[in-house]
This record gives C-alpha cells, structure tokens and sequence, in this order.
C-alpha cells in the first residue's frame, strides 16, 4: 500500500506525462487560409473610415465595429473573398482597397438616397433601379461598384466626389426629360451635335456620356443645361430650327460669313465653336431672344437682305463712305 508521499509522487509522474502529451500533440484545427485574408479584411473594415457602414448599408448585414464576430458573420466575412466562380476578389488580395470601396459605395449610395431626383435619374438614364433604403441586391450591388471606377480602372467622380456626382445625375435626368418633353429638341441636339438620343427608354454608356458633356463647359462649370434643363432645350431647339433656316434660305450662309465672318457648314453637324456662335444669334447684348430664336425663317431672310446691302455698298463708289 502507497504511503502520502507516494501517492503524491504518482500524482506528479501523472501530471507531467499529461503535460508532454498536451505540448507534443500538434492543434488539432489550423487557422485556415480563407480565416486569415477574412481576419485581414476585417481589420481593414474597421480601419477605414465609413467601410463598415457602407458595407452594412448596402448589404444589409451587420458587421461590429469592435470584439468577436459570431459564426453566422464569420461565414459571410469569409464568402466576400471569393466570387460566384470560387475565384478570390480584392477583399482576398487587397483588404485595405476593398475597404475604401466598401465606404465609397456606402458613400454614394448615400449620396443618390439624399439628392433630389438622382434615384429617378440614374434609373432612366441607365435602367437600373436602386431602392430609397435598404440592402442592395447582388446585380445591384455590381452595378453601384461599376460607377466607381471608368473603362480605364481609374476613379470617377461617383468615388472621390459622391454628392456632386448625385447631383450631376440627377441634373443629366431632369436634362434629358427637357429634350424629350420640348418639341424639336431631340433632332435639333442630333443636328447640331451628330449624336441622337432615343425619345424613350435608357441610353447606352456611350449616350450617357455625352449627355454629362452637355452639362459642364471647358471649364468645368455647370451649364444652363444643369441648372436650367427646361430652358437649356428651348434654346437647342431654337438653335436647330435656326440652322435648318440659314441652310434653307438661298444665300443666308454665305452671308452670315461675309457679315460675321464666320461660318457655318452646309451639311452635317458642328464643331464646338461653331454650335458656341450659333447660340449668341439666339440672344442680344442683354440675354433677350432674337428673331433668330423666336422666328428663324424670318431673322434667315433678313440676314440675307443684310448681305445683299452690304455687297451693294461695297460695290457702289462713294457708298460706303457716304454712309
């Protein structure tokens, strides 16, 4: 029979057999790849400023902003670094990057939600609606990154600029119901210009594109096409008809040239600066329509009368100088 002290020393033999075989054995569940890159994009939400809320508002799903994540939010984290093909994404390779998206698109979401008619817009204009609140859909959600970025890879002004970017949609919108809505509009835009826009339905990126030239100069400032859309197509309208007029009547653009000096050609659409001075025909000195703008048939005739004078006094002797 063992005495205490035997019983003790049995105890310890025990002991420190337990221990070697605890510090032998290896863990039986490695930290697995996917659980790293997912514990790296984790930081990297809750490092950047807005990447978890955006994150959260366009998906729906709560990711906290400090302590563990429950296994339900784990398994999400994780499905984020791959795509539908089981290929790893940029939340894979580059959390950080993947972050500052997340707050981007959490940013401009944001910033369609709470601007006046950008929703409407940004749904005629390219087809795709996005709900007043919520989560997003995936097809959704793909849709929102691809304004982010151009065909280049490089940011747009939806990513570094998301309110200004909101409103130019919603200004492109309001621009493209005026020219739908004002009788001529359309085809005088296609005259002037050599690029059509449907009377009904989405545009093509390409459409799309050229509607946002139309709402900020050289410059860069907005137009009378952003911030006065109804009066912007009145006026392309105009111009169109007051073409179409000097093309009609015999002589009217050979004198416009010989009394302004400049011209304007006899078929297709204009350059820049030639749609630039038709449009100062359209207005005096004081911003007032013309004739040519309210009655371009007429103000195409006169012009040409105008020449005819001219021509006479220059080939009469004495005529100008009696003048």
């Amino acid at each position: 029979m063992k005495g205490r002290r035997g019983r003790l020393r049995d105890c310890f033999l025990a002991l420190i057999a337990g221990i070697s075989v605890i510090v032998a054995t290896p863990p039986l569940f490695a930290e697995s790849d996917a659980q790293i890159h997912a514990d790296a994009y984790l930081a990297a939400l809750r490092t950047v400023p807005g990447a978890l809320s955006g994150l959260n508002s366009f998906t729906g799903q709560h990711i906290p902003a400090s302590g563990a994540l429950t296994a339900d939010q784990n398994v999400y984290l994780i499905d984020l670094l791959y795509d539908s093909n089981g290929n790893p994404t940029i939340a894979y390779h580059q959390p950080t990057v993947a972050a500052q998206n997340d707050s981007a698109v959490g940013n401009y979401l944001q910033a369609l939600r709470t601007t006046s008619g950008a929703l409407a817009s940004l749904g005629s204009l390219t087809g795709q609606t996005l709900p007043p609140s919520g989560a997003l859909s995936g097809g959704q959600i793909q849709f929102l990154f691809s304004q982010l970025f151009d065909q280049n890879g490089g940011q747009t002004t939806a990513y570094a600029q998301p309110y200004s970017a909101a409103h130019a949609v919603s200004a492109a919108g309001a621009y493209l119901q005026a020219l739908r809505q004002t009788t001529g509009a359309l085809a005088a835009l296609t005259t002037l210009t050599g690029q059509s826009l449907p009377a009904s339905g989405t545009l093509s990126s390409t459409q799309i594109a050229f509607l946002f030239t139309q709402l900020f100069d050289a410059a860069g400032n907005t137009t009378t096409a952003y911030s006065n859309p109804a009066q912007a197509a009145q006026g392309i309208s105009s111009a169109g008809a007051y073409l179409r007029s000097l093309r009609q009547t015999s002589g009217a653009l050979a004198a416009l040239q010989s009394l302004t000096g400049f011209s304007l050609p006899a078929t297709g659409a204009l350059s820049g600066p030639q749609i630039q001075f038709l449009f100062t025909q359209l207005y005096d000195a004081s911003g007032h329509t013309t004739a040519a703008y309210s009655n371009p048939g007429a103000a195409a005739q006169s012009l040409v009368s105008a020449g005819n004078y001219l021509h006479a006094l220059r080939a009469t002797p004495g005529a100008l100088a009696a003048l």
